[in-house]
């Protein structure tokens, strides 16, 4: 009288979903594989051997972050349809950074307005705007000074 009990194979699908996440958070983001592929310095370099990797690390796509074990299986890969709408994903614009999220969140760089007083004293505020004023003034008075050596029939005004 009895059937499969309906849960049994609740706990085998929590552990796959666990594993599915947690391997998501290893892969490269999208921003960090566009850089990579739009170096222009790293092209035929050989990659270095590693054990801990599949394949000793030789046979890597770089669109999809991802070692394999051989050339055929890699082949294969590059045929699958997720490996296609990578390499248009990453054919197009650049992927958003986080300055993009910021700002479309209204968390960026701030908008302070103009300046009221300038650090520096030579920048025209609207707290220092005589000091300005003077400045360009004496600039005026220099250069119409010097032109009357050459010219004395220029007269200054101020």
């Amino acid at each position: 009288m009895g059937g499969k009990c309906p849960h049994r194979s609740v706990k085998k699908r929590r552990y796959s979903h666990k594993t599915a996440r947690r391997t998501k958070f290893l892969l490269k983001g999208d921003d960090a594989v566009y850089d990579d592929l739009h170096k222009a310095e790293g092209e035929g370099k050989p990659l270095p051997v590693d054990e801990d990797l599949p394949g000793m690390g030789q046979y890597y796509c770089l669109h999809c972050d991802r070692y394999f074990a051989n050339v055929a299986v890699r082949d294969d890969h590059f045929k699958t349809k997720k490996h296609r709408r990578r390499v248009k994903q990453m054919m197009g614009p650049a992927p958003h950074t986080q300055l993009d999220a910021e700002l479309a969140a209204g968390m960026g760089m701030p908008d302070n307005g103009p300046k009221l007083m300038s650090t520096n004293g030579l920048e025209p505020g609207i707290g220092n705007f005589y000091l300005f004023k003077i400045l360009i003034s004496e600039i005026i008075y220099a250069n119409f000074a010097t032109l009357q050596d050459y010219m004395p029939s220029c007269q200054m005004e101020l």
